[in-house]
């Protein structure tokens, strides 16, 4: 499957775990105690807006490449279907001055993409001979109806010239074949070496993107994402017919919400597995919202599998699976450099065959552009991890014996861990699977809880995400809570959060209590309007804003009088939400709140009124403290096991 995928996916890795068959009409029958359930996805009412005018597709495309053609005849049918074979995205003008501007603007743009241009008819010299200086410009094709060498003597050796349409298209494919194989893209793993932090450039192994996976599979999401969703896709495969035969085909098999099989849909050989994972590797927020519903399908029936695969394998403690792909020379420089953990960004195809996984592969030379790799990949069946699993039973292909691992397992890999073979001429890597260091939330936690109480407890999880790390900007921050307003438009209060997280940010990265203020005020002015929610417990928020606040008045503007009366009015909001009712860890952080509270009261209280001890209003604080502290150890001990780090550091 990954094999045939890679050939007709111009802009992903050349990837062989597995040889693809010929495609089979009749799906094996798979009797239902075989199998998991089918997938019947938790949601919430419909309340997405009618339009979709945020969802911008020009600036939303994924190829990282752009097909420019002038003077095209874009009504041709036969010429758009070639085209959407090269790439999902083609821009056409028929205006010369429109063209060279945008050209010309997309040379100077900072995120910059290569430009492949056809230009055709009377003004195609012209065009060529204004713009084909641009560095941005990969190479030009130019049909026209004789070949005169004289007319075209410009001594560039990347404008090609062309009679027929065919041996252009031939060429042009080519092109863009060797640029999408020689860009150095994103790589199936997110990688963090032994370097210092200012020499290491790749993602940090605790940074945002496999927490925001982890917090997206496990939103609920309205009843009409899956109609958006077919709407958008419609609009972005809008000429190419094949493609939009494959969304009627979804749209067929996908709209039972008691019958969904998302395993099969995904392993079949259509736009839905390359779109998925050029949106993982990528970290694409808006489409990753978009197929945010599709994710958490995925992995509830991927955790469902897993389970049967470890009651399978239980006379075994560890099993090894295998991956062959093609990587550029830098990547594999890349990969040496980063010794020690790893994350998968996007979905993994392997198999426990390695002969299977080698025999697309190909060799190569060390000094080759393009470098062949085998991963062997070992996996821990007792580390808790994302799950992973053997599909074969489910998926469309069922006679291929594909084991699947989900976005965000983490690998280990030492300084031995990959060589290049002399004999066999290929790069051989091994990887170890380790606990990964995303903090689980276990179900008996949210227990008794509504959807919408859920997603807050997870909207607020992902607030934490993009802060604690210290790796998200405003700009990141922005579009991930705007992407949320836009599948709960009814949920204002999601605005809340986004400003408790812009504050954050100002306080962490640019320690300016004066933006946090304005932010925290906003925040407040939302929740306070869902006071009276049940179901959400507003009171959590708010008394963690009157704390934040509180902690800054007492740090940093040092007044005592405004921390003291922040400091109440968070005791006071979360003395009320403990009434309510709250999660395991919930409780844990109000405690640990609410003993440091007490603790900053004591030192205003002595500071202010030179007390002692036999103060009644010390002495009442210091038995808050006491009291507060006892709770939170007592829950942390409910939740967690003795010898925890968490209990000795409380």
């Amino acid at each position: 499957m990954a094999e045939k995928r890679s050939n007709e996916s111009l802009t992903e890795d050349t990837v062989t775990p597995i040889p693809k068959k010929i495609k089979n009409d009749v799906i094996t029958n798979i009797l239902a105690s075989e199998t998991c359930e089918s997938i019947e996805p938790t949601s919430l009412p419909s309340t997405l807006p009618k339009n979709d005018a945020a969802f911008d597709l020009e600036l939303s495309r994924l190829d990282h490449y752009e097909i420019i053609w002038f003077n095209s005849d874009v009504d041709n049918p036969l010429k758009l279907n070639r085209l959407r074979k090269i790439s999902d995205y083609v821009k056409f003008f028929d205006n010369i001055e429109n063209c060279r501007d945008y050209i010309e603007i997309v040379a100077t743009a900072s995120d910059k993409s290569a430009l492949f241009l056809v230009s055709s008819g009377p003004l195609a010299k012209k065009l060529v001979l204004a713009v084909h200086h641009l560095n941005s410009i990969s190479s030009i094709h130019c049909l026209i109806n004789a070949y005169s060498e004289e007319e075209w003597m410009t001594n560039d050796p990347k404008i090609k010239i062309h009679v027929a349409l065919q041996p252009l298209l031939k060429s042009l494919l080519q092109n863009v074949d060797h640029y999408s194989k020689d860009h150095e893209k994103q790589n199936i793993f997110d990688l963090t070496s032994n370097t210092t932090e200012q020499e290491n450039t790749t993602d940090n192994i605790e940074s945002w993107w496999p927490k925001l996976v982890y917090i997206i599979v496990h939103l609920p999401y309205p009843q009409d994402c899956f109609q958006r969703f077919l709407t958008i896709m419609r609009k972005y495969y809008s000429t190419n017919p094949s493609e939009l035969r494959h969304i009627d085909q979804l749209e067929l098999s996908y709209s039972s919400t008691t019958n969904r099989n998302p395993i099969q849909e995904y392993t079949k050989d259509t736009f839905l597995y390359r779109m998925v994972n050029r949106v993982l590797r990528q970290k694409n927020i808006q489409f990753m919202f978009l197929f945010a519903f599709f994710l958490r399908d995925l992995f509830q029936q991927l955790k469902c599998e897993h389970e049967k695969f470890l009651r399978t394998q239980l006379k075994n403690s560890k099993v090894t699976v295998y991956r062959g792909q093609i990587m550029s020379k830098t990547e594999i420089e890349k990969l040496k450099d980063s010794i020690g953990n790893m994350v998968t960004s996007s979905f993994m195809s392997t198999t426990f065959d390695p002969a299977m996984s080698e025999i697309y592969l190909g060799t190569s030379m060390p000094d080759d552009e393009l470098q062949s790799i085998l991963f062997e990949i070992e996996l821990n069946l007792a580390e808790k991890s994302f799950p992973y699993a053997d599909i074969s039973t489910i998926s469309w292909f069922p006679s291929e014996s594909e084991t699947l691992l989900m976005p965000g397992l983490e690998f280990k890999m030492t300084e031995n861990s990959i060589y290049y073979n002399v004999e066999r001429k290929i790069w051989l890597a091994k990887l170890e699977l380790v606990s990964d260091t995303i903090e689980k939330v276990e179900d008996r936690m949210l227990e008794g809880f509504g959807e919408r109480r859920k997603m807050r407890y997870y909207i607020d999880l992902l607030m934490e995400t993009l802060t604690d790390f210290c790796s998200a900007t405003t700009s990141l921050i922005e579009t991930v809570f705007n992407q949320l307003m836009e599948l709960f438009p009814r949920e204002k209060w999601i605005l809340a959060v986004k400003m408790s997280c812009l504050a954050q940010y100002n306080i962490e990265r640019d320690f300016n209590y004066t933006l946090a203020l304005p932010n925290w005020d906003q925040a407040l002015k939302y929740w306070l309007e869902y006071q009276d929610d049940e179901e959400l417990n507003a009171d959590i928020a708010i008394g963690r804003i009157y704390y934040d606040i509180g902690t800054i008045y007492y740090f940093y503007i040092k007044h005592t009088g405004k921390a003291r009366e922040n400091f109440d009015l968070s005791i006071k909001h979360y003395q009320i939400a403990i009434k309510k009712g709250l999660t395991s860890s919930e409780q844990i952080n109000i405690y640990e709140y609410l003993h440091e509270m007490y603790g900053k009261k004591l030192l205003i209280s002595v500071i202010e009124t030179n007390s002692h001890t036999d103060d009644d209003e010390v002495k009442e604080i210091q038995s808050m403290i006491i009291k507060y502290l006892e709770l939170q150890l007592e829950s942390m001990l409910k939740c967690y096991d003795i010898n925890d780090k968490r209990i000795s550091i409380a």
